[in-house]
């Protein structure tokens, strides 16, 4: 079945809509996961702190505590993972759209130049330009696991050679 140009045009903005959706809902999603990663470790620093600070200080507490900790932190860094690779996957397809709708569609191209590919963007109707000079966030939010795995490690550690 072979569609008008207006027809393959209101196709793909339906598309759009809905790829645009989907990212939204991959990007929530990747903050919500990194809140509650984020909260547990807490409560499992919280109860080192409390058997350090208190009158319970046991290694044999410590240990599995640590372990979980570090358990969970490698999880949440595959997770992380596999959830950028959802939002790579949506911004790509987007992307795709982009490419075969009119020229003014450039919200995703923009983006990808900017973020991905480091290069200064063009807009239509203004003389501004956009450069880059930061890192992704999503970068940023994967360190967050290394680190904290890399704590809970340190800390069993410290533990088993106490």
């Amino acid at each position: 079945m072979v569609l008008d140009k207006s027809r393959t045009e209101e196709v793909l903005l339906r598309e759009y809509t809905i790829n645009l959706e989907l990212w939204k809902h991959y990007d929530i999603a990747r903050q919500k996961k990194t809140e509650n990663f984020l909260t547990i470790n807490t409560i499992l620093a919280g109860a080192i702190a409390v058997l350090i600070g208190g009158n319970f200080y046991s290694h044999t507490l410590i240990i599995p505590i640590s372990i979980i900790g570090f358990a969970l932190s490698v999880m949440w860094y595959l997770i992380m993972r596999r959830n950028s690779d959802y939002m790579r996957f949506q911004r790509l397809q987007l992307l795709s759209i982009e490419a075969r709708l009119p020229k003014d569609v450039t919200t995703f191209t923009n983006m990808y130049d900017a973020f991905d590919k480091n290069k200064t963007v063009s807009f239509i109707g203004i003389k501004d330009k956009f450069k880059t000079n930061t890192i992704s966030a999503n970068k940023i939010d994967g360190m967050f696991p290394t680190i904290i795995a890399a704590t809970w490690l340190l800390i069993l550690l410290f533990q088993l050679l106490a």
